[in-house]
């Protein structure tokens, strides 16, 4: 099978490991077990690039309830999964530090809104609320 490996090598793959990455018994490499675990240490060890979200994410934790946008729900254990961004960062990134651009909601709605069905919000009271600051974020955002 040809793809890619664990460590990031393209070719020939068994067990989704390269030739090298593969444990060979006669000259005794590492086990593929092994492989596995030191590719996911590496990989949780990786330093991320520091965008300043967190920060903002706490300054809008302070100064706003803790409430669900959309449903209005209380939101007991605040996390970032709660923190959703109304226009996407990929797509308007001069708005991924925009305090208006980052509602509170439920981790649920934020999976929903994200990368779900929207539909199955749109018989909560916060929904065309939502919608409205998207649509005034949106040409804002065209209009600089």
């Amino acid at each position: 099978m040809n793809g890619r490996c664990t460590c990031g090598k393209w070719g020939c793959l068994k067990n989704g490991l390269c030739a090298a990455c593969r444990p060979d018994p006669v000259k005794g490499k590492r086990t593929t077990k092994e492989v596995i675990q030191t590719l996911k240490r590496q990989a949780t060890q990786r330093k991320r690039k520091v965008t300043g979200e967190l920060d903002l994410f706490r300054e809008i934790a302070q100064e706003r309830p803790h409430v669900c946008f959309v449903t209005g729900t209380p939101i007991l254990r605040l996390t970032v999964w709660n923190a959703a961004h109304v226009l996407s960062k990929g797509a308007f990134p001069k708005f991924r530090l925009k305090k208006e651009n980052i509602v509170l909601v439920q981790q649920w709605v934020h999976d929903l809104y994200d990368h779900g069905d929207r539909s199955k919000l749109e018989k909560y009271p916060g929904y065309q609320k939502l919608i409205e600051l998207h649509d005034k974020l949106k040409i804002e955002y065209y209009q600089k």
